[in-house]
């Protein structure tokens, strides 16, 4: 598990030296066989979170807490960063033995994890290309296989997805899922709404330094929403206001709550039914409330 403790970060924004509070007392936890999604808009330090978990930057106050790691070490988390950058000159087998040598693991074990990855995200055909070369989507592959091959319990990610293709953003999304499977645990940023609804667990929205924690699937299963499309026979009923109305029926839009107390009303007042379906909320209607959101003094927790 990876425990966050009042994590909070500022930075001088201007030549004026003010400084912006970037992180404002953040507390996570994050446990291992899940896949935790961070979102938030660009410029609201959700890569600086990122490298104060894994120790490449310092948070002004708070703590990082790795539990379950011999000595508060990383041995078993990996990261990958947004742009990676790696020695031009090499090429993915030397990457990978240089990062195998500083965990002291065989070469034979580093060659065979290599190749697996390599071939599971189609980068095979290119393993003795210089890096020099690789364009982007094949850096962030490199870079997305460099945190796999060394085995890891949980993985931090940040916009793995940026820059791949179709094709290999469905690998990723079966690597998550597998990853998962086995127990490993997942953080990524991502902002990019439709790559990613399907994977969460759990997600966190990063606002004015602030984070909104969202149980996704127990948000939309109790955020059901009912639509019923009515015959004009009559009129409008008192108790409910249709959101929609055309030539020839009305629309009423109602929780799964409401959804029987609609239904008693509108036979009630002898109307007729032609349908009823449901409205499905997304990941982007729960980012849409987020945004909505008044900045206050404390820690908003959203669920649904």
């Amino acid at each position: 598990m990876i425990e966050l403790k009042n994590i909070t970060k500022t930075f001088k924004s201007d030549f004026l030296r003010k400084k912006k509070t970037v992180l404002n007392a953040i507390n996570l936890d994050l446990y291992c066989g899940n896949i935790y999604g961070l979102l938030g808009n660009n410029g609201e330090g959700k890569s600086t979170l990122l490298k104060i978990i894994m120790g490449l930057m310092l948070p002004d106050d708070g703590s990082v807490i790795l539990v379950n790691n011999k000595n508060g070490g990383y041995q078993h988390i990996s990261f990958a960063p947004e742009n990676p950058m790696f020695y031009p000159e090499l090429c993915c087998f030397d990457v990978f033995y240089l990062l195998g040598a500083l965990k002291d693991l065989k070469k034979r074990t580093i060659r065979e994890r290599g190749i697996f990855w390599c071939r599971r995200f189609s980068l095979m055909p290119y393993v003795d290309l210089k890096i020099k070369h690789f364009s982007k989507g094949m850096l962030k592959k490199l870079s997305i296989i460099s945190s796999l091959i060394m085995n890891p319990k949980f993985l931090v990610l940040d916009e793995p997805f940026s820059g791949l293709d179709f094709s290999s953003k469905e690998i990723l999304k079966s690597v998550f899922i597998d990853f998962k499977k086995k127990g490993g645990g997942i953080l990524f940023t991502s902002h990019q709404a439709l790559d990613i609804e399907s994977l969460m667990d759990r997600f966190f929205y990063l606002k004015n330094g602030r984070i909104t924690k969202g149980d996704l699937f127990k948000s939309v299963k109790e955020e059901r929403i009912f639509i019923f499309k009515v015959k004009k026979n009559r009129g409008k009923i008192d108790s409910f206001h249709p959101i929609r109305e055309e030539k020839d029926n009305f629309y009423y839009e109602v929780s799964n709550k409401n959804k029987q107390d609609l239904f008693l009303a509108l036979v009630k007042n002898g109307q007729i039914i032609e349908e009823i379906f449901e409205k499905r909320k997304k990941l982007v209607d729960f980012i849409s409330c987020f945004e909505k959101v008044e900045k206050n003094d404390e820690t908003y927790i959203y669920y649904g």
